[in-house]
């Protein structure tokens, strides 16, 4: 189609330096570069108003987007938080972030490849969301640690005068990745029980700042999320006691 070719041609236009297109412009008859100066300013001044008119279908959408995501942070992430959190409060024993691997490859034998029953469906997709949810605390721990190894970085870079850009180029990493993992190494430490969670760290990472501020705006949330962990507790203890030990070991 005409206007097809007329738009590459355009497009192919704008690769050539303004010099070059003046000296070929002033060999043409001026009749000619009248209209088409008038056929280029119409075009110019009808694609910028279609830009403007994307851009507002584009800020609708955004703002749907980000009212969106409130609606699933209240709806499903927020509440599954406190469930969480809620069982955690109750569970006496501790699984100190362990993964039954050995058992989870005894019941993937047994259930998904042995004799894969049909009629257990959901007893099968619930057992593996219960090893995904072990996993998860792992990884949102793991994440946790990559935070504060990023965030002695920056305190490193500050402290010596250097780019902590340059840093983390030098060190291949992006920055807002870093910066992301920062902002939840320094939420956790704020609120260790978030620890406690079976989501995945890349829903943190979406609804972290969400989370904050509620967090921020409930007290009594704020209060049970910002207690040390079981798991860490049981740690310290042990630490502390076996420092009674060596005092009482140690002659006078």
């Amino acid at each position: 189609m005409a206007y097809s070719k007329a738009s590459k041609v355009l497009k192919e236009l704008t690769k050539i330096d303004e010099r070059t297109m003046a000296v070929v412009l002033s060999r043409k008859d001026p009749e000619q570069l009248e209209e088409l100066f008038t056929l280029c300013s119409g075009i110019k001044n009808e694609c910028f108003r279609e830009l403007d008119e994307e851009q507002e279908v584009t800020d609708p959408q955004k703002k749907g987007k980000k009212a969106n995501k409130t609606t699933v942070f209240y709806t499903m992430f927020l509440p599954r938080q406190i469930s969480f959190l809620e069982a955690y409060e109750e569970n006496a024993e501790l699984d100190s972030f362990s993964v039954d691997v050995q058992g989870y490859f005894q019941f993937k034998h047994e259930k998904l490849h042995n004799q894969f029953d049909h009629h257990d469906v959901e007893g099968i997709l619930t057992k593996i969301g219960e090893y995904e949810g072990k996993c998860n605390r792992l990884l949102l721990l793991f994440a946790r640690d990559r935070g504060f190894v990023y965030q002695k970085i920056k305190e490193n870079c500050a402290e010596n005068n250097i780019s902590f850009k340059q840093e983390l180029r030098r060190l291949s990493l992006a920055y807002s990745t870093v910066s992301k993992y920062i902002q939840l190494y320094t939420l956790i430490e704020m609120y260790p029980r978030i620890l406690a969670s079976k989501s995945p760290v890349i829903d943190w990472i979406t609804y972290m700042s969400l989370f904050q501020k509620y967090l921020e705006e409930n007290e009594e949330m704020g209060v049970r999320f910002g207690e040390p962990l079981k798991e860490f507790e049981e740690e310290q203890d042990e630490e502390d006691l076996l420092d009674e030990e060596y005092q009482d070991a140690t002659p006078v």
